[in-house]
């Protein structure tokens, strides 16, 4: 009899998930960000690049109302990127650039094994066949999942989440992972250090309200200041373990010493009397 109940539960389990990634899914309607990392696999050794991508505030163009999209790089360039428009109803999804031109870049979310994926701005692949779908679960809904494969040798080549986008994707001239997907300051997919990273919108506040000196550093730099106090310091490796971390600090400056650690990319979190900021060192000894 448990066994019986055993397989009801995981029967109900299954079909609700599969009634639920049936259902059109919407990209968010809140403010959202993504956070993604991309290696350039023609550089050697490989270059990694940050990606921030953020959902934030309402504009009207042309007498249409949209989201507002921003995106930055490495942490050091924050721009307006256009707009976003979605008509759920009829399954669609819009994006206006700089010149004011709406691009229809929906996808049918109805796609089976065997069906080539179109690229979009959602998934920057490159035209592959599904090979497998699955479904994930994102807060409280199963979001379908596509994954493709690559025609020349058969193997798994990206993966994208309906309602979200690109998951991973890997090709000859690089690879691409979504490493921290948030709405409304609620983190849905992701880790340390990544859903740690604060929005494009509070880094445009933060990016100077501190100083890190000298980065790219040997290991020992110095945190300084002059508005706000620092309350703490916390430092992650690109694989999201943490290196370092001093808390309950009250001061406008702070010493590190990172000089046990190897060289590479890491992230400092700095947490002030009134936020939180993340900044990029590069250490190299």
């Amino acid at each position: 009899m448990k066994k019986l109940y055993t397989i009801i539960l995981f029967a109900s389990i299954f079909f609700s998930a599969n009634a639920q990634t049936n259902v059109y899914q919407p990209f968010p309607n809140d403010s959202a960000v993504w956070f993604s990392i991309n290696t350039n696999g023609t550089n050697y050794p490989p270059s990694p690049q940050y990606n921030l991508t953020e959902w934030l505030g309402d504009t009207v163009i042309n007498s249409i109302h949209y989201t507002k999209q921003f995106s930055s790089q490495n942490f050091t360039i924050y721009t307006y990127s256009g707009g976003i428009r979605q008509d759920i109803p009829n399954e669609k999804i819009f994006h206006v650039d700089f010149s004011g031109v709406e691009h229809d870049i929906s996808f049918n979310q109805h796609l089976v094994v065997g069906d080539t994926f179109p690229t979009t701005s959602f998934y920057t692949g490159h035209g592959d066949i599904i090979s497998r779908i699955d479904s994930i679960l994102i807060g409280t809904k199963y979001h379908k999942e596509y994954i493709f494969k690559n025609m020349i040798n058969n193997l798994d080549s990206g993966a994208y989440l309906v309602g979200v986008g690109d998951l991973w994707w890997t090709w000859p001239e690089g690879d691409n992972s979504l490493s921290c997907f948030s709405v409304d300051n609620i983190n849905l997919l992701g880790g340390a250090p990544y859903c740690q990273v604060v929005s494009v919108s509070e880094l445009s506040i933060y990016e100077n309200s501190f100083t890190i000196s000298p980065n790219p550093t040997n290991g020992k730099f110095q945190i300084n200041n002059n508005n706000l106090r620092i309350t703490g310091a916390v430092i992650y490796n690109v694989y999201g373990e943490k290196v370092f971390e001093k808390l309950s600090i009250i001061n406008s400056s702070l010493s590190i010493d990172l000089s046990q650690v190897p060289d590479g990319i890491y992230f400092l979190q700095v947490k002030t009397t009134d936020g939180v900021a993340t900044k990029k060192i590069v250490v190299s000894k």
